[in-house]
């Protein structure tokens, strides 16, 4: 390895911790659908954009405090690098809609 073990699980462990709390939000954020829900779909983005930060939250504490030999620069670069490829990708998906034309 390059930079060595303990640079490797630190950026593992920021990749994570980005990655778990989004999965959180995602789970709630999409669990209703459509114009009748309007109500349950703001609350449940609500619900899970603060569920995502307090669970983040917890989790750096957790890791700054629970892990001995942990390298914090690679711990936030994992965790910023995980949040800015998720973001790139978002950009590449195609929201138009797919129109099949009938063949005649």
């Amino acid at each position: 390895m390059i930079f060595g073990a303990e640079v490797g699980y630190s950026a593992l462990l920021g990749g994570l911790i980005s990655a778990v709390p989004n999965s959180y939000f995602a789970l709630h954020a999409f669990k209703f659908q459509g114009a009748r829900n309007a109500d349950k779909v703001v609350k449940s983005f609500i619900r899970g954009e603060l569920g995502k930060i307090v669970f983040t939250g917890v989790l750096f504490a957790l890791s700054f405090t629970l892990v001995t030999s942990l390298n914090e620069f690679a711990l936030i670069t994992g965790f910023v690098a995980t949040h800015f490829v998720g973001v790139v990708m978002s950009g590449t998906i195609d929201y138009s809609p797919t129109r099949k034309t009938p063949k005649i």
